[in-house]
Formats: structure tokens, C-alpha cells, sequence
């Protein structure tokens, strides 16, 4: 599935999703980030933090959809970095790239539950 116009071509369609992801480093599990996720697709979410992660980034990342649901485990590289304008925060841009295929449909029905509101 395509979305976006025709200057941007996405794979999936992206929807706005506020809600929190906690993030560890592959190779230091131990250290963790409570993000707040801004958009998400079936194939990688935009990240609110307070401090920079670098591009190439492993995430292990637990994305909560919502208080009453599992969180759903998947683990993501960092592909973009920016400091917001005028703010004390970087948006982050994580592909999703190790997602079994239960994930991936939790994630295609959240994606649908949010395009729809």
C-alpha cells in the first residue's frame, strides 16, 4: 500500500499515533528511553526524545498502544535524527526492521484502528 503525495512515496500509510514507546539499545540493554511516539506505519514510527540516539541505532521497543493492550515488542533502526525547531527535543525516525508476522498484523490493525478516528 502507497501514501503520501507525489514528492513523497511511503510503502505504508502513516498515521498519527501519540502514544508511549520505551526503547532499549541492543547492545546496552540495561539503558532505557520512555519515548513519545508522534506517527507510526507497519514499517516504522516517528519518535519524540528528549536527547539525541544515533543514526544506526538498534532498538529493542516496546510500542504501547493504549492502556489496556499488550505492548507490542519489535525492534527498530534509528534512520533519521533532527532537532525540533525552536524545542529542547529531537524527532527520531525508526524503521521497524526485525517484526515477526503476529507483530506485523497487531501493528497493520493499529495502523486501521487510528487511520479511522
Amino acid at each position: 500500500m502507497t501514501a503520501g503525495n507525489s514528492s513523497e512515496k511511503r510503502l505504508h500509510v502513516r498515521v498519527r499515533f501519540l502514544e508511549p514507546v520505551r526503547a532499549n539499545p541492543v547492545v546496552q540493554p540495561e539503558r532505557s528511553w520512555y519515548l513519545l511516539a508522534q506517527d507510526m506505519s507497519e514499517g516504522g514510527l516517528q519518535l519524540k526524545s528528549p536527547e539525541s540516539i544515533a543514526v544506526g541505532t538498534r532498538l529493542l521497543m516496546d510500542i504501547k498502544p493504549g492502556a489496556i493492550s499488550e505492548p507490542i515488542h519489535c525492534i527498530g533502526e534509528v534512520t533519521w535524527v533532527a532537532q525540533a525547531n525552536y524545542q529542547d527535543h529531537y524527532r527520531i525516525g525508526v524503521q521497524l526492521v526485525e517484526v515477526s508476522e503476529n507483530v506485523r498484523q497487531r501493528l497493520r490493525e493499529l495502523v486501521a484502528a487510528w487511520d479511522s478516528v
